[in-house]
């Protein structure tokens, strides 16, 4: 069961109209709204996850390939720490590159463990660098893993035994921060909140398994796209079937300061609106959304110049149309730890919900800002290493 994004907003619609013409059953549409969060939450399901964890007749071949520019400060130690993971049947290609040593770690790392392939990289991209690691690849499952990643011993064991066993086409691992406050709270209850609710089918986090046939039937990572992961979803997401693996467990690195999750926020979203604009039927949700952000940010300014321009009533239904939007964003948000606390009982939901109902208001200036700089949109991580 999911919350339908679009019946929650029509209600909220529905409200705010009946609220302007002060029509007396208005209260109604509110009440239905209530109902229908409430019934939802409470048939909420996790997404699926693996049946078994069998263990498999054979332990074919893993690519995991791993793009790192600039690495030089994580690369080492994030390769150190896959070899010594409990499959041992793999390879690593990593593609490396950038203004300091990352090549020349890998490479020196690569004389030593003729597992890695150090391949250079040039300064095209990501989705470049996963395009040519995928040239490389002679594996029958290829995972695609993040520079600055720190893997659990026995993470690739649990992530390809449900590809191995026919149980999926895709895997997905589970993610935790490198450091738990208030900041990295967010990011994980937003991306879990998609996981488990709207978007059961999108690949989060910093390790993803796919059969190498997904790759030979024609699903191709478009050299411009930036947000390789995001791309995939869409493209995968109704063809082939995707299991999350909770107990595969990847620790990556989350800005864990506002100032950084400022900075990455925005790059974050400008990297989103660049991958979804490539897909035609994809942009109304990008229209929503930044018409929800426009209207957020702009909507007291809106209101001092309608009030110092056309008068107080005009003005003041502006501010209360604005009050009551906000309001009901504001409870939509405060939704989602309880939710997430429901599927999975974890209580640090509920420790930090009240970060639920703070970082909506940053989220929105952080959209809208990102939205007037599109065109700065860079693909390349912004901010401090925390490990």
């Amino acid at each position: 069961m999911k919350l339908n994004n679009k019946i929650i907003y029509f209600m909220i619609l529905s409200y705010i109209l009946l609220n302007l013409f002060d029509i007396v059953w208005k209260e109604i549409i509110l009440l239905i709204l209530f109902i229908y969060i409430l019934i939802n939450l409470w048939r909420l399901k996790p997404l699926e996850n693996v049946d078994t964890i069998e263990e498999p007749a054979t332990f074919p071949l893993v690519s995991i390939i791993i793009p790192a520019w600039n690495e030089e400060s994580t690369i080492k130690r994030s390769i150190i720490n896959i070899l010594k993971s409990s499959y041992t049947n793999f390879e690593l290609i990593v593609i490396a590159g950038g203004e300091d040593k990352t090549f020349e770690l890998v490479d020196d790392l690569s004389r030593k463990d003729n597992r890695i392939k150090a391949i250079k990289q040039e300064p095209l991209g990501k989705s470049a660098a996963l395009n040519k690691g995928l040239e490389h690849k002679q594996g029958e499952i290829v995972i695609f893993l993040d520079a600055d990643s720190l893997v659990d011993e026995n993470w690739l064991n649990y992530l390809v035994k449900p590809i191995i066993n026919k149980e999926a086409n895709i895997t997905v691992a589970d993610f935790k921060p490198y450091i738990e406050n208030w900041v990295t709270t967010w990011y994980s209850l937003y991306h879990s909140y998609l996981r488990y609710v709207t978007d059961k089918k999108g690949f989060f986090g910093g390790s993803t398994a796919f059969e190498s046939a997904v790759f030979d039937n024609g699903i191709v990572l478009d050299d411009k796209v930036i947000a390789d992961d995001y791309y995939l979803s869409i493209r995968c997401g109704d063809k082939y079937k995707i299991k999350f693996v909770k107990e595969s467990i990847v620790r990556t690195d989350i800005p864990s300061t506002f100032a950084d999750f400022l900075i990455n926020g925005v790059r974050w979203v400008r990297i989103l609106l660049h991958t979804t604009l490539l897909f035609n039927n994809k942009r109304k949700n990008v229209l929503f959304t930044l018409l929800n952000a426009t209207y957020f940010t702009l909507g007291l300014p809106v209101y001092l110049l309608l009030y110092y321009t056309i008068g107080n009533e005009a003005s003041f239904i502006f501010l209360e149309v604005w009050f009551i939007y906000f309001s009901l964003l504001i409870l939509l948000n405060a939704i989602k730890p309880l939710a997430l606390y429901r599927i999975d009982g974890n209580g640090k939901w509920l420790k930090y919900g009240w970060v639920a109902l703070v970082f909506p208001v940053f989220v929105y200036l952080v959209y809208f800002y990102a939205m007037l700089t599109y065109k700065k949109v860079t693909p390349f991580f912004k901010g401090s290493r925390k490990f």
